[in-house]
């Protein structure tokens, strides 16, 4: 089994992993934009991705980046519960740490949002050691959530004996000082405990970091190379050319090994030439070339013709056929076993009757009446 995919230079974490310094904030507002897109794409059709990660965009240099890798991919009518084991850690949304089994595209919106931080940074965001400590590493930058902006959050974490470390919060300016105030604004709904309160693909989209008069969205020539090629419309309509005429000269049988002259070399407009008129050949040609076609729709028998008459030996047993002649291929093959029907008169010993199958099979009692 092949799978063949669209060639793809590399991922996003290892376009982070060879920078020397970090991207300008056009670049990013453009991967972002790339990476949104998809993802209301996704959601619109009624599916989220669920392992959202530098490692499963990839991406021509910065300029095209593609969502891929939907292994964990689930619809979002199907039926809870889901498992809580994942996406990776590091961009793994607070209600998945917590076991939440009841979860849905959210949680694509908050790993994107860990993404966009950390393609301003090339740092992970949230670089946990465990589950516990992932919460913990959320808990020192967004600070301790609060019981009435995200009640489920507590009543998941004392369903499993959890109790949430009291944290200051950290400015996002502080911690991404290259970023703007409409990229910190972004980060930080994306970024939201409650995942309720978070927006969607198709609304953060709509925020203003992206309206900026910024032309986002993958360079032409990417755009020009899934552009269907147009069909050549032929300048004039063909002649209707009549059955099994021949042209003037009948060309000898060509061997399987050399190419066909006959065909045109080059499809190009200015090699396409309009059809011109076949001059009809003269009698002699007709005739000539009528008995090659006829060599040629009679492989197995050359030597008969439409008028002639054969014998067929079988079982040490003479069967005169008059007006015998084949047909096409098809209706050579939908000849049924020794039972030769003519097409007009034919004398034919008698013989048992056509057994009708049954099932698919042959009654073999009916045949022979039980007995050899």
């Amino acid at each position: 089994l092949y799978f063949v995919f669209e060639y793809m230079k590399e991922n996003l974490y290892q376009l982070m992993k060879d920078r020397t310094k970090l991207f300008p904030e056009s670049v990013i507002r453009n991967m972002m934009y790339q990476i949104l897109q998809g993802l209301a794409f996704i959601h619109k059709h009624g599916f989220f991705h669920r392992d959202m990660k530098p490692e499963n965009l990839l991406c021509i240099g910065p300029e095209l980046v593609k969502i891929a890798d939907f292994g964990l991919a689930r619809e979002l009518r199907s039926q809870p519960p889901y498992t809580d084991y994942v996406s990776t850690r590091w961009y793994r949304a607070p209600e998945v740490l917590l076991r939440s089994s009841i979860y849905s595209s959210p949680i694509d919106i908050w790993a994107v949002g860990s993404i966009m931080a950390e393609l301003y940074t090339l740092r992970p965001l949230f670089p946990g050691t465990s589950e516990v400590d992932e919460i913990f590493k959320i808990c020192q930058v967004l600070g301790t959530p609060k019981k009435s902006d995200w009640p489920e959050g507590y009543h998941l974490s004392s369903a499993m004996n959890f109790r949430f470390p009291q944290c200051v919060p950290i400015s996002l300016k502080t911690l991404i000082p290259n970023a703007s105030s409409e990229a910190i604004q972004l980060m930080s709904d994306m970024l939201n405990w409650n995942p309720k309160k978070r927006p969607t693909a198709s609304q953060a989209l709509k925020y203003p970091y992206f309206q900026v008069g910024q032309v986002l969205g993958p360079p032409p020539q990417y755009l020009e190379k899934q552009t269907p090629i147009k069909p050549v419309q032929p300048t004039e309509p063909k002649p209707t050319l009549p059955k099994l005429e021949a042209v003037s000269k009948p060309e000898p049988l060509s061997s399987p090994d050399e190419p066909d002259k006959t065909q045109p070399q080059s499809l190009s407009k200015a090699n396409h030439q309009p059809l011109q008129q076949i001059q009809l050949p003269q009698n002699t040609a007709n005739q000539q070339v009528s008995k090659q076609q006829q060599l040629q729709a009679q492989p197995f028998f050359p030597a008969i013709n439409k008028d002639s008459s054969m014998v067929i030996i079988i079982n040490s047993k003479f069967l005169f056929l008059s007006d015998y002649s084949w047909k096409a291929k098809a209706a050579r093959a939908q000849l049924a076993g020794p039972t030769y029907n003519s097409a007009k008169n034919m004398s034919i010993l008698s013989h048992a009757p056509t057994i009708q199958p049954v099932h698919g099979r042959t009654d073999w009692m009916a045949k022979y009446g039980g007995h050899r």
